[in-house]
């Protein structure tokens, strides 16, 4: 059955204008940032046909990135495939009022974006918390010591926390003494607005299944694995201006520091404490705990909480937290749900592009909601290799492998997450003196088999990371500087990335099998 978000609102007074283009600004295709540090955009005229031949995929460090025309279709004289265009989202009025997710069908008889709507209504009787307060002056930015209201809530800014996928995130301390985060987006276009109104309707459905579609999927989900994600507080939404708004989020603030920044200093502290071998079985034992303690903690989240309703599609390091007090148990947390996808939607037909997606999720500038045509997101570098197929050469050559096809439709969050935990594992072994990647014979027998395997996994795993680490900078300076796309594809299909990416990601999977079989004869 379809969800209810809310009784519907009546249609705003305003008259429907359509999406606008995104500016160009490469000589290959449009590139735009919309709000923060991660927003590749392309109109749909831009999107990249397939080529059949080579598998390759597409996706961005915590962005989502353009498929443009490749220099292999202008080579082989290919056209972009011509989209159907998605009839114009409406134009939120003006008047800052609550933010209301909608009954789908009422909304869409209302004209407005089904799932969502900018209302004046100050008391929904459903739907997220929203502030009622007037439209801010446009200088009234998050600071230290700011006050603001969010929900019916007052909350005092503390201190930033870090930037998410689309905006800044704040820590701040609400009026009975509770912490909480506060994250703010921008939004210069309607199909930016609905992305950020997306993030703030799936975190509320972690809390409450009943009022967003997903209580049956929760009705076994235990409270530990709910813990292990934010839940949405309050939202309120503001018109800045004819084509900006202004959405804020709070949240539940989860304990912990960035997992990539722990990783860092974990590894400053021990090459400054290289170990002996005979000593390093602790040190590795502790690795391993923490690796697994990850899987352990995170899947179940994913299992009854994340997968029946979205995919998350940038789990990496800096997207988890991990609080830890050495000699204790670690507790870890996913975090910036701001590329996520309704799993409905994401699984959509290639041709459903006449007509809006009839449930909430994250909408590209030409209204697309399906794998097909969103942008790629993410962070590159926990990538599969079907991500830089979409990526390189399009959908329709990932039509055309249905193993590949499937791992870029179901298998993204899993497959990073696994990648994760393996940076995790090999980030935090033990430097021992005088041992190489590939140590020779030790009189431990069986062991020190099983500590070789270890220590060739981590020599595959810094073999990936070098090579895919270029790349990722490359790929975020061309979105920084505007760069040309269509230049680094072709670089990218020069060099043959795809191929080389999945001979890495090979090379770490046989060497994980070694491992474990060496570790079972232990």
């Amino acid at each position: 059955p379809q969800p209810v978000y809310a009784p519907p609102v009546q249609p705003p007074a305003t008259s429907p204008t359509p999406l606008q283009a995104a500016p160009d600004r490469s000589p290959g295709g449009a590139v735009r940032r919309v709000v923060a540090v991660t927003a590749y955009r392309q109109p749909s005229a831009q999107r990249t046909p397939a080529v059949v031949g080579s598998p390759m995929n597409r996706s961005a460090s915590q962005a989502t990135m353009p498929q443009q025309a490749t220099a292999r279709e202008a080579s082989t004289g290919s056209s972009p495939v011509r989209m159907k265009t998605r009839p114009p989202l409406v134009q939120p009025p003006g008047d800052t009022g609550a933010t209301n997710f909608n009954d789908v069908a009422g909304a869409a008889h209302a004209g407005v974006h089904p799932g969502y709507a900018i209302s004046a209504n100050r008391t929904p009787s459903r739907g997220l918390p929203v502030s009622a307060s007037p439209a801010p002056p446009l200088n009234a930015e998050l600071s230290e010591g700011a006050w603001l209201e969010i929900g019916g809530s007052s909350f005092q800014i503390k201190r930033p926390l870090g930037m998410g996928s689309f905006g800044a995130v704040w820590e701040a301390v609400s009026s009975d003494g509770s912490t909480s985060a506060v994250k703010e987006i921008l939004c210069s276009s309607q199909a930016d607005l609905l992305n950020a109104l997306f993030e703030g309707h799936l975190l509320r459905s972690f809390t409450m299944p009943e009022e967003t579609g997903n209580s049956k999927s929760q009705s076994r989900a235990s409270p530990l694995s709910a813990s292990r994600l934010p839940s949405l507080l309050g939202c309120e939404t503001s018109q800045l201006g004819p084509d900006l708004w202004r959405v804020r989020l709070s949240m539940t603030c989860l304990p912990g520091q960035p997992l990539d920044a722990f990783l860092r200093q974990r590894q400053q502290d021990l090459k400054k404490s290289a170990v002996s071998l005979n000593s390093a079985g602790k040190a590795l034992s502790e690795a391993c705990s923490l690796a697994r303690e990850l899987m352990d903690q995170l899947v179940p989240a994913f299992e009854e909480h994340i997968a029946a309703l979205a995919y998350h599609r940038d789990v990496n390091a800096h997207n988890i937290l991990i609080d830890w007090i050495d000699g204790q148990r670690p507790r870890y947390s996913l975090v910036d749900f701001g590329l996520a996808v309704d799993v409905q939607c994401w699984h959509g037909d290639s041709q459903e592009l006449a007509s809006p997606a009839m449930r909430p999720s994250r909408v590209g500038q030409d209204g697309a909601s399906t794998w097909h045509h969103l942008d790629v997101g993410g962070d590159c570098r926990y990538w599969p290799v079907s991500a830089w197929v979409q990526f390189l050469l399009g959908w329709t050559e990932l039509e055309s492998d249905q193993v590949l096809r499937s791992e870029y439709r179901t298998r993204l969050d899993m497959h990073s997450l696994g990648l994760t935990a393996l940076q995790v594992l090999v980030e935090t072994m033990p430097f021992v003196d005088g041992a190489s990647s590939t140590p020779g014979p030790h009189p431990d027998g069986l062991e020190s088999e099983a500590i070789k395997e270890l220590w060739g996994l981590r020599h595959a795993w810094e073999n990936y990371w070098t090579m895919v680490s270029p790349l990722h900078s490359r790929l975020m300076d061309t979105f920084h500087t505007g760069g040309d796309w269509d230049l680094l594809k072709a670089d990218c299909l020069d060099d043959r990335v795809h191929e080389e990416m999945a001979d890495h990601l090979r090379a770490i999977r046989a060497s994980i099998i070694k491992t474990r079989s060496a570790a079972r004869r232990c």
